[in-house]
């Protein structure tokens, strides 16, 4: 019970820390930009509502600057080798990294092939990562109910059998502890899953 309140804590740490960090540099920076705009908003006698209008204009400018800014080549090559050296030198990093990629795009299954592996006494839902110039398969065993918490694990072909699963399908049951995985496998074995 203890470890489970604990894993919980953690999760929302870290589930809300892109949250905290994305709200106080948007008021910092807003904090910022009223100070820099209150000259002009004095010399052009505005009025608060407008005020707030100039400041607003102006968070949005940089915003699309620095959009602009992060899609350059150069910008995306600098970001590449930032992210590397924190990587190697952070060990932390990587992981709320991942974390805060899932949390904001936790559809994003593209390419990957939901199998059955076959265990000694039971089969589990995996996800087929590569096949390896010996033949064997690596997989990815999502795990419950934090599905990219999983293990990799290195098995023979003739144990692993393709399934007709949507991948996204898999994360959201995983998430749920398998709730709903018997319905859909027996609409998926009727030729109808969702």
């Amino acid at each position: 019970m203890l470890r489970l309140f604990k894993t919980t804590i953690v999760a929302g740490v870290v589930f809300l820390f892109p949250f905290v960090i994305g709200l106080w540099l948007i008021a910092s920076l807003l904090q910022l930009l009223t100070h820099i705009a209150t000259p002009l908003i004095k010399l052009w006698q505005l009025g608060p509502l407008t005020a707030d209008l100039l400041v607003l204009v102006m968070l949005l400018a940089i915003c699309l600057l620095a959009g602009l800014v992060a899609r350059s080549q150069a910008m995306v090559r600098l970001a590449k080798r930032l992210e590397n050296w924190l990587s190697e030198r952070v060990p932390v990093y990587a992981f709320l990294k991942t974390r805060a990629t899932n949390t904001f795009t936790p559809t994003h299954t593209e390419g990957l092939k939901v199998v059955a592996a076959r265990f000694d006494d039971c089969w589990q839902l995996a996800f087929e990562m590569e096949r390896t110039g010996t033949g064997m398969v690596l997989l990815f065993l999502p795990g419950a109910p934090d599905p990219w918490s999983g293990n990799c694990c290195l098995m023979a072909p003739d144990r692993v059998t393709p399934l007709a699963i949507n991948a996204r399908d898999v994360l959201l049951m995983s998430g749920r502890l398998g709730a709903g995985m018997g319905q859909w496998l027996a609409a998926a074995a009727e030729g109808k899953a969702p």
